[in-house]
């Protein structure tokens, strides 16, 4: 599950999944249920810790960019 998603990255909280610093991971956010998945082609795990990891994202298509931007728009007022 991933929770204080930002334009920068997120949090993933974890279950029986071993996660290294630094590793690269390529990752899929469902934003909606009725949308396809927001593709993220590159993230870095920045820290891991009990059931949590934070990752930065550090390579993401403009287009996806953009449909993030615009979720995170529609959550903050």
């Amino acid at each position: 599950m991933v929770t204080n998603l930002s334009l920068g990255g997120c949090r993933v909280e974890k279950k029986d999944v071993a996660v290294l610093n630094k590793a690269f991971l390529t990752l899929r956010i469902y934003l909606s249920f009725n949308e396809p998945p927001l593709k993220v082609d590159a993230a870095v795990v920045r820290w891991s810790g009990g059931q949590d990891f934070g990752l930065e994202f550090v390579q993401i298509g403009a287009p996806e960019q953009e449909r993030l931007t615009q979720y995170i728009q529609q959550l903050v007022p």
